[in-house]
């Protein structure tokens, strides 16, 4: 099983912390956020994880050179942004070959994803996505009984969100940015640049191929301040 860290961004909401190194990088109790999720992915039965860089991507190469980790961690650096689809596209060849799990690279969780791989091999869906509950997202996501989903939108304004609820009034999941993906995804002739929810979702949604899987355990979004030192706290 291979997977995907996107460990480009700048992590720019938290500024105080990211000046000096990427956010990838930055201490959860005494371990790399980086380490966390190549630790959870190992033991989950990843053996070869490919990373994106960007931002100060010297210290994540000076890192991964002095630390050991038990999984192959393989890089490529992005000159240029490209968004978290051109972060998977950039790996396109290495995981051509089997299901591969893609994780936001600000993303800690307190629980193996081995059930989550499971599901993905029985089931036919080309895209499997952890979701929780969480109000005031910035996505939204609408499930039937089988947990196919049904609907889904990114970052909606007020009047997007109101107009989205009208047509799935039960809709109470958001995006977790945890993800396994099919190399069949590739098929859909999307450019280099783009984000996931934005550009692969609509077409799996057009296809009836992408299904959720509802987050089972503790998850953190590094995204802020707050979030780094209540995930400092837990795992502490």
């Amino acid at each position: 099983m291979n997977a995907i860290i996107l460990g480009a961004g700048k992590g720019t909401r938290l500024k105080s912390e990211t000046e000096n190194r990427p956010k990838i990088l930055l201490d959860v109790a005494g371990k790399t956020i980086l380490q966390r999720q190549c630790e959870l992915l190992a033991h989950s039965g990843v053996q070869n994880i490919f990373l994106n860089l960007n931002y100060q991507h010297e210290l994540v190469t000076d890192y991964l050179k002095t630390t050991h980790l038990p999984v192959k961690v393989t890089t490529k650096i992005e000159k240029d942004l490209s968004g978290t689809w051109g972060g998977v596209r950039l790996f396109k060849e290495e995981v051509r070959n089997a299901p591969f799990f893609v994780l936001y690279g600000d993303i800690l969780l307190d629980f193996d994803l081995s059930e989550m791989h499971l599901i993905a091999q029985e089931r036919e869906s080309e895209g499997l996505i952890m979701t929780h509950q969480r109000s005031h997202s910035n996505s939204l996501m609408a499930i039937d009984d089988n947990s196919m989903v049904q609907g889904f939108i990114e970052r909606p304004n007020d009047e997007q969100r109101s107009q989205f609820l009208k047509g799935f009034p039960k809709a109470n999941l958001v995006n977790s940015g945890v993800m396994i993906f099919k190399p069949s995804v590739f098929k859909y002739g999307l450019c280099d640049k783009g984000d996931i929810p934005a550009n692969l979702y609509p077409k799996l949604l057009e296809n009836s191929t992408l299904m959720a899987y509802k987050c089972p355990g503790k998850r953190f979004a590094i995204d802020s301040k707050e979030r780094l030192e209540e995930a400092r706290s837990y795992f502490q």
